[in-house]
């Protein structure tokens, strides 16, 4: 089994825009986990290795987390 993961990444131009776009090579064990997952999230394998890396990427606390900011628990940690 081939444990490296080759990666080619260069730009196009989709209507105007440039996009990147990324080649990966995956041996087979690996390209067929990540079909089942894709498919079960009904998403092109595209799209959601596109939410993977916006998710690794993310530059901000998710929505959940900066709702929580300036709020107060009850005024004891959890641990004490």
């Amino acid at each position: 089994m081939n444990e490296h993961i080759y990666l080619h990444l260069y730009v196009v131009f989709h209507k105007g825009v440039p996009m990147g776009q990324v080649t990966i090579y995956l041996d087979d064990r690996l390209e067929t986990a990540m079909k089942h997952v894709a498919k079960a999230k009904q998403l092109s394998t595209s799209k959601w290795i596109a939410q993977l890396i916006a998710e690794r990427c993310r530059s901000e606390w998710p929505a959940s987390v900066q709702q929580l900011a300036g709020t107060k628990g009850g005024g004891r940690h959890p641990t004490s």
